[in-house]
């Protein structure tokens, strides 16, 4: 979870501090926001005696870096986010326009993806499993998690999917997740949820797939690369759900139905981050394992 507050604004100038369970955010890139238009960018880099003697990391939370305020712009509008994130650092009296353009992380390429996977796999803040996951979805936007059969059972139950489905939701937006599961029983009630789950409103870009009984759908790879669209079902790849394994999926990347599966049994979900912002400073937060080290197929190399 991102925690912080926005202590400064002025029209040249703001600052604070922010904080991440998750990941250290020594010299990480922040930058802020009027009305959905970038007006400056800097760095978490400076010290903070107060953090450090919370707990939080080394004190090195703070920010501090030069904005250009619109002429006729309210000072009341500048929010600042990390670059790439989701959550939002609002000031106690924000108004902000454009919020979706403002919440919504900036289009990367896959390489940049990448870039950030291996920064968080070198200072160990994901495990070697969930380093796979992150990869894998930023390769081909698709990745199934098989579910060791000796610690589930025969089968998985819907609770236990829904608390798997969680963390993986959180690995995914780096951020704490409220899941909403969505029971659908047929292939259009399976799209339409998927097309109504995920989105600059609810903080994430992916949804997860689990079925109570085995069938298959098709994904198209690479959609949230700006790849091949709804319109290439051809090229869709086969994925296979069963109640031993979920799916997890960008929902840039196109959803086909097959012909003769079973769809009556499926279940979406998805959720929303939390954007909480906390002023008192709790413990410090050590980083773990977000997921059970599971045996991973990815990408193509899932296809049965």
């Amino acid at each position: 979870m991102i925690k912080g507050a926005i202590e400064a604004v002025t029209p040249t100038l703001v600052s604070g501090w922010i904080y991440s369970s998750l990941a250290p955010l020594r010299d990480a890139l922040i930058l802020a926001f009027s009305n959905g238009v970038c007006i400056g960018t800097g760095t978490v880099s400076c010290f903070r005696q107060d953090l450090a003697d919370a707990g939080l990391d080394d004190g090195y939370l703070g920010f501090s870096f030069p904005i250009g305020l619109p002429n006729g712009a309210d000072i009341a509008s500048v929010v600042v986010r990390l670059d790439g994130a989701e959550a939002v650092l609002l000031q106690p009296t924000s108004r902000v326009g454009a919020a979706d353009s403002v919440s919504r992380p900036k289009e990367m390429t896959v390489d940049d993806m990448l870039r950030r996977i291996r920064w968080l796999r070198r200072r160990n803040v994901i495990a070697g499993a969930e380093y796979d996951i992150l990869r894998g979805l930023a390769r081909f936007g698709v990745y199934e998690v098989p579910v060791d059969a000796e610690a589930a059972g025969a089968q998985m139950p819907e609770d236990t999917a829904t608390a798997r489905a969680k963390k993986l939701l959180e690995l995914t937006a780096l951020n704490e997740v409220v899941v909403k599961p969505t029971r659908v029983t047929d292939a259009e009630g399976m799209l339409d949820a998927i097309r109504s789950s995920a989105g600059p409103a609810s903080g994430l870009s992916h949804v997860i797939i689990w079925s109570a009984v085995p069938t298959r759908i098709g994904i198209v790879e690479g959609g949230h690369l700006g790849g091949p669209t709804s319109a290439d079902t051809a090229v869709a790849v086969d994925y296979h759900l069963e109640p031993s394994n979920l799916l997890v999926v960008h929902v840039g990347c196109a959803i086909v139905p097959r012909q003769g599966a079973v769809y009556r049994s499926i279940v979406v979900m998805s959720g929303s981050t939390s954007t909480e912002v906390a002023e008192a400073a709790p413990g410090r937060a050590e980083p773990a394992s977000i997921i059970e080290e599971p045996r991973v197929a990815v990408g193509s190399s899932a296809r049965r």
